[in-house]
């Protein structure tokens, strides 16, 4: 994280939890997040998600959305 731009950009276990709690009340089916910085929120908001629901994330520059990728396939929502 340390070789990023603007590491302190990175959500915290407390912003995590604002965006599943709103995907969560909305009953979210879907969610396009746009600017993925290490894949975090990511993460956050997929448990939100109803049964079946797709996050899709995208990341600009390349080397951030490389420093996100591997953080994905170990958990339960990288499909």
């Amino acid at each position: 994280m340390e070789t990023l731009d603007f590491p302190n950009m990175m959500v915290g276990r407390l912003e995590g939890r604002y965006p599943e709690m709103l995907t969560f009340a909305c009953s979210a089916t879907s969610v396009l997040e746009i600017g993925t910085f290490g894949g975090y929120s990511a993460l956050a908001m997929a448990p939100g998600l109803v049964p079946g629901g797709r996050l899709v994330t995208c990341g600009h520059p390349p080397v951030q959305a490389a420093f996100a990728r591997p953080h994905l396939p170990p958990t339960p929502f990288a499909h």
